[in-house]
């Protein structure tokens, strides 16, 4: 039945008062509820309401209502009850109508055709809201009734007997067959008629709108359309009529033999026709008029005196959207009706404002506001419609929508000044001075179909609805709103330090919108209210550390949607290095830092370093020496260690009487600025050059953090690698390496580890910028036909250049690389550690037991213990070779190990005991592997602290 095209009316009629509250006025019908009950003692409430619509006719009282659930209600419903003046009884279908194109309650007829309601001898009652199957509404011997806003597919509205003052509005109807829309008859007095429809859309014979005997009847505003037959027609007795405002158009097939508009003789007394526009038709005459056809007006006007006003044209009426039967500019329908006829309703039959002026037709009357002709009034024809699918743009708010609407149509001219929004989920209106706004739907939507509603705004208030409501769709399929996945967060990397080392910046990704997010940095020191942007998915809290190390760090999101998670960092805050020229800081044969003097066995001596060499005097906290032992009376070994803390029972140094032997020491320093230099036996001169240090506040311009690098080998003299020559350096020779500066972004210091070969004599080398002169210190001691390694940090030139001298003799230098300093804050901080032992394979401390024989490797367990975080990137470490059965090669290297590597850390001679300083990254598992080339030796491994983020 529906599917016949009938355009249904807006909410706007249809809605009415606001329903009724369970207050015991309301009696509730819901089939649909399994809860509903027709004899229960408490039927009728919300939770227990009627099934039936005739169970609750039969207990209805005066100035009560009946609120019936959509559902389909089938039978005749009886209604023997009344109301009474000021309190009547009303009958009202669900006003859920947001949508605007469902009725909401169909009841069906019952087995013997009769009508959906029947109301026989009652008075004071209102129906609203309904729909209709086939039977309609009977009204027999009854007075005080209104049938206003349903929908009959095929069954008459009847008023029939002794019925008096019944109203019949605001009514969509299909007449056919032998139904008309509308049958007043036998003796029915005051009837109104008004604002309704009535259309045949299967061109069926029939009439629409039919009094027979039915005195005092008002038939104004109605719009009779298609009709095959008698448009209205008003026989026997039917006097005192008013007929006035109505269109009623023909069709193109036989009918109208009759007039579209036919009234008896009888029916002429007393009677009113005018403003009524009729035609065209295809067969058949305009009017019959007390048994006279009349072909056109003007002769119905002469033999009549009636119709002064009334039209016989094409009333071109249109479709617009959800309004059928609108007259379309320039139709005579529009502003040539009455607004003074008798019953003209006060609203369309879609509940629009009547006398809604066209500034493109001029006016009949120019006296008056004059109203349309017929049951709908021609709206302002302005429209806009959606403007392409309302879509989710943004994946990280999967749930905001933004809608889009354009003008498609103009001809009044129409100014507007804002445009209205309405989306399910939400009471409030969204206000936008363009055609288009976004609005996230809540979480309890997900997986709905929405509909979305666009008004246009006019400068009086009156709001204009886009031509049709698409909803969210997509490629012309309704889409349901996006349902998002679970909310989730991370730490998208690890932290950035901040303005100063030690001050991180600690930030967390959602896959959604957040709103707000807090930040336990896992110090103790509390929660921190973590910085959210508008419309972003990261949170960042910023917050100084007051001790280097490694913290776990929670943070808790919220996202838009009310959603919360929580997630875990470890973080490892430490000190940024700042590398200086190579300066001599101690020097015992003269004398330079300490008292002119060998240190004597079990003796320390205290080593000034905040303040000395240019170094600032405060925020140094560790400092990187390249420490040598010289002129020794017997073989021992050194340590390095802050001042005012015990002697370790780790070594740095490890050397043969006589023997010159340097080593890179990277070691924290006491509270007073001072470390400490232990003698362990016989006596020694020391010399110590400073090639950086290790800052807690924000330093020099060109203060960095690490990145380790695995060992590349970057210069060979013997190979010519790194673009120096192919052959040995010469007495006071100098080779230049020059580094691919877009391989180590943000570069301010490089970690070589440097080694001397078949010197021809005795030596030493120096490292220092390319764009500096050669600096008084060492970095290297080498003996002739020696293998001499040391770590080396040395500054790097702007051009990317490290310089090498030779101090004497010819001898071949080899460096790689085991990583760098730059001033990118996601590289690594460096946290010192209290030296500590971490491998002996003499003893089998942290590992087996045992020497590591030829093209073996032993591999060691470093993150996740000794103090250092499984997240650590690389440690400080001080390896020493101890007694090779044969000369070898010992290259440290992260895990895991798989074929013999091109880079060297050690080169120990058979049965000597060499040490040197290596930061080492960190493999898989945590581990690091220590690889031997050449037949078996002892390695042992300490600690000085760890690389972290």
């Amino acid at each position: 039945m529906l599917s016949l095209g009938l355009v249904l009316p807006s909410a706007a009629v249809l809605v009415g008062a606001a329903p009724a509250s369970a207050d015991g006025t309301t009696l509730y019908v819901d089939k649909k509820n399994a809860a509903c009950s027709d004899t229960d003692a408490a039927a009728g409430t919300q939770g227990i309401p009627y099934c039936s619509i005739q169970a609750a006719a039969l207990a209805v009282q005066a100035g009560q209502t009946v609120e019936v659930a959509y559902g389909s209600y089938s039978g005749t419903v009886t209604v023997t009850h009344s109301g009474t003046p000021g309190h009547p009884i009303v009958f009202k279908g669900d006003a859920g109508w947001e949508n605007g194109s469902v009725l909401d309650l169909d009841t069906q007829p019952s087995a013997d055709g009769g009508s959906g309601f029947v109301l026989q001898g009652v008075h004071d009652v209102t129906l609203r809201g309904f729909r209709y199957g086939a039977g309609a509404v009977t009204v027999k011997d009854s007075s005080d009734i209104s049938v206003l806003h349903s929908f009959s597919a095929m069954g008459s509205f009847l008023v029939q007997g002794a019925s008096h003052n019944v109203t019949l509005s605001g009514l969509f109807m299909y007449a056919g067959g032998s139904n008309s829309g509308v049958r007043v008859e036998g003796g029915a007095t005051d009837t109104t008629i008004t604002g309704n429809v009535v259309d045949s859309p299967s061109n069926f014979d029939t009439t629409g709108i039919s009094l027979t005997d039915a005195p005092d009847s008002v038939v104004v505003a109605n719009t009779v359309s298609q009709i095959c037959d008698t448009g209205i027609a008003l026989s026997g007795d039917s006097h005192g009529a008013t007929i006035e405002n109505n269109v009623v158009s023909g069709s193109n097939c036989q009918g109208a033999a009759d007039g579209l508009l036919s009234i008896s003789a009888a029916s002429t007394t007393g009677s009113t026709v005018d403003y009524n526009l009729l035609g065209p038709t295809s067969a058949g005459d305009p009017y019959s008029w007390a048994g006279t056809t009349y072909a056109t007006v003007a002769a119905f006007q002469a033999a009549s005196q009636q119709g002064a006003h009334d039209l016989y044209a094409n009333a071109d009426l249109r479709t617009v959207g959800a309004r059928a039967w609108e007259p379309a500019d320039p139709s005579p329908a529009i502003d040539s009706g009455s607004a003074d006829a008798p019953g003209e309703p006060a609203r369309d039959v879609y509940g629009d404002l009547r006398a809604v002026q066209d500034p493109l037709v001029k006016d009949i009357d120019a006296t008056s506001a004059p109203v349309d002709r017929g049951a709908v009034e021609a709206q302002n024809p302005y429209t806009f419609d959606f403007n392409g699918p309302a879509t989710a743009d943004d994946p990280a708010d999967p749930l905001a929508y933004t809608v889009r609407a354009q003008t498609t149509s103009n001809p009044w001219k129409t100014s507007v000044t804002s445009y209205a929004f309405y989306f399910d989920g939400s009471t409030l209106t969204t206000t936008s001075a363009q055609p288009q706004a976004t609005y996230r739907y809540p979480l309890s939507m997900a997986g709905q179909v929405a509909y979305p509603k666009v008004y246009a705004v006019l400068p009086d208030g009156e709001q204009i609805p886009t031509t049709d409501s698409e909803g969210l769709m997509d490629g012309g399929e309704y889409t349901p709103i996006a349902t998002p996945a679970p909310l989730s967060a991370s730490f998208p990397a690890a932290p950035a330090s901040a303005s100063a080392p030690q001050t991180e910046s600690l930030k967390v990704q959602g896959n959604t919108y957040l709103a707000s997010a807090t930040v336990d940095p896992g110090d103790g020191t509390g929660t921190l209210a973590a910085a959210v942007p508008a419309r972003s998915t990261t949170a960042t809290a910023v917050h100084h550390y007051a001790e280097p190390g490694s913290y776990t760090a929670t943070a808790t999101v919220t996202d838009v949607y009310g959603r919360s998670t929580t997630v875990k960092q470890t973080v490892t805050v430490g000190d940024a290095f700042v590398p200086v020229r190579p300066t001599r800081l101690l020097d015992t044969r003269n004398g330079t830092g300490v008292a002119k003097g060998k240190l004597g066995a079990r003796k320390a001596l205290r080593l000034k370093i905040a303040g000395a060499g240019g170094l600032p005097s405060g925020g140094v906290t560790a400092v990187t020496l390249n420490v040598t032992v010289t002129g020794s009376s017997s073989g021992g070994w050194l340590a390095a260690y802050p001042d005012g803390a015990p002697v370790p029972s780790t070594s740095n140094l490890n050397f043969t009487s006589g023997q010159t032997v340097p080593n890179q020491v990277t070691v924290s320093v006491g509270s007073d600025g001072y470390v400490d230099l232990y003698n362990a036996f016989g006596t020694t001169d020391v010399v110590a050059d400073v090639q950086g240090y290790f800052t807690d506040v924000k330093a020099a311009a060109d203060q960095g953090y690490y990145q380790p690098l695995t060992p590349v080998r970057v210069m060979d003299t013997r190979k010519g690698t790194g673009g120096v020559p192919e052959a040995k350096i010469g007495p006071g020779g100098t080779d230049t390496l020059r580094l691919n500066l877009a391989k180590y972004p943000g570069v301010t210091a490089v970690v070589l580890n440097v080694t001397a070969a078949d010197a021809d004599s005795a030596g030493y080398a120096v490292v220092y910028p390319g764009n500096t002169t050669r600096p008084s210190a060492s970095d290297l001691n080498f003996g002739k036909g020696q293998i001499s390694p040391n770590l080396v940090t040395v500054p790097v030139a702007p051009d990317g250049t490290v310089k090498f001298t030779n101090g004497y003799g010819h001898v071949d230098l080899i460096a790689d690389l085991e990583g760098y300093y730059t001033t990118a804050t996601s590289a690594a901080a460096f946290v010192p550690l209290t030296p500590v032992r971490i491998f002996d394979t003499r003893s089998g401390t942290g590992v087996r037991k045992g020497a590591v024989g030829a093209a073996s490797y032993v591999a060691v367990h470093i993150a996740g213990s000794h103090g250092v975080p499984t997240n650590a990137l690389a440690v400080a470490t001080n390896l020493t070779a101890a007694l090779p059965t044969v000369d070898t090669t010992v290259t440290a290297w992260p895990a895991p190990w798989t074929k013999a590597p091109q880079t060297s850390t050690l080169n120990p001679a058979r049965g000597t005991t060499r040490p040197n300083a290596a930061f080492i990254p960190i493999g898989s598992g945590g581990n690091v592997d220590f690889y031997n080339q050449s037949g078996r030796v002892d390695l042992v491994g300490d600690l000085a602290g760890y690389f972290g983020r």
